[in-house]
């Protein structure tokens, strides 16, 4: 039992990793997205385009927590 919580722990921590590589690129997509503001016009829709990518690797690594918690949780039940 013990090993196999290990393991899921391991798996938890990987996708706590990739979470957390994943807010470094939207933090990176943020920061493009202003530079584009400051062109200004058709920019402004590349713009927002970067912004829902971002919201995305946002939610997935919020379910990756979730999914995270789970594991956890029904190890030490």
């Amino acid at each position: 039992m013990w090993l196999g919580c290990g393991l899921i722990g391991l798996g938890c921590g990987l996708d706590l990793v990739r979470c957390g590589l994943d807010r470094v690129r939207c933090g990176l997509n943020r920061l493009g997205c202003g530079l584009i503001e400051l062109g200004c016009g058709l920019d402004h829709l590349g713009c927002g385009l970067i912004h829902l990518r971002c919201g995305n690797c946002l939610l997935r690594c919020g379910y990756l927590h979730l999914r995270c918690g789970q594991q956890l949780f029904d190890t030490i039940i």
